[in-house]
């Protein structure tokens, strides 16, 4: 049963706060000693910042779980985000997380995504190019 709770906890941080915008979901979900070992974000107000700030820069944004897996204190997902930038051209990309749970709250966080690939589909080209 702690699998499934587990798992219903990562989901609440696609499906409310990263889909819909939802900032209190985030307080409800992460613990206060958070950290994302991927992208040195820290507690609460960290994850609420990066919410708003990723919808900010999206017109539309919305997560998929494609596999969700729970064993233990972790809860590994594979997603796949869509939406469309500021400027207007729709864009899709994949990820995964894999996830640390403390009393049923976030504690850690792994991120492996392509934001490059991500970026050279929406027409961005890094520096030097």
């Amino acid at each position: 049963m702690i699998h499934e709770n587990n798992k219903s906890v990562v989901a609440t941080f696609y499906n409310r706060c990263m889909s819909q915008g939802d900032i209190a979901a985030v307080s409800e979900i992460m613990a206060p000693d958070f950290v994302n070992r991927s992208s040195g974000l820290a507690g609460v107000v960290d994850v609420e910042r990066f919410v708003v700030e990723s919808r900010q820069r999206w017109m539309t944004l919305a997560f998929t779980i494609d596999d969700i897996i729970a064993e233990g204190d972790r809860v590994a997902v594979r997603w796949t985000g869509r939406g469309t930038p500021r400027r207007g051209q729709e864009a899709s990309w994949t990820g995964m997380g894999f996830y640390r749970l403390r009393d049923g709250k976030i504690v850690e966080h792994w991120a492996s995504s392509d934001p490059l690939g991500l970026r050279q589909r929406l027409g961005d080209r890094p520096a030097g190019e």
